[in-house]
């Protein structure tokens, strides 16, 4: 596309976008309900907010600083290690004395019944 043809394709979009009119239309009883959940907003009181949410809220806006955001994923990271080592700890000692039982009735097999 030459530079004049592109020019005179912006001058033609930029006379459609000017006479582009949108109509939004909105449901009836939208002004109602919008002042509906403004009256119910207003009628909570404050102090219904859980410990959960504040605390909640309170991570979350830590976690905005890429700095907390960092320390946050290497305590996850040595957590999940942590947890990690202790429950292989768990399974390494439950198989060592399955194997021990094993080797102990392979050597010393119970006596015969006759």
């Amino acid at each position: 596309m030459s530079e004049p043809e592109s020019d005179r394709q912006d001058e033609l979009l930029k006379i459609l976008m000017r006479g582009w009119v949108v109509n939004p239309s909105l449901p009836p009883s939208f002004k109602t309900a919008v002042w509906g959940r403004i009256r119910r907003a207003d009628t909570i009181p404050n102090d219904t907010i859980s410990l959960a949410k504040l605390l909640l809220s309170r991570i979350l806006d830590s976690l905005a600083r890429p700095a907390h955001t960092c320390a946050v994923i290497m305590l996850f990271i040595l957590l999940g290690g942590v947890i990690g080592l202790v429950e292989s700890r768990k399974v390494s000692a439950r198989v060592s004395e399955d194997l021990r039982a094993r080797y102990v009735q392979a050597i010393s097999p119970p006596p015969d019944k006759h």
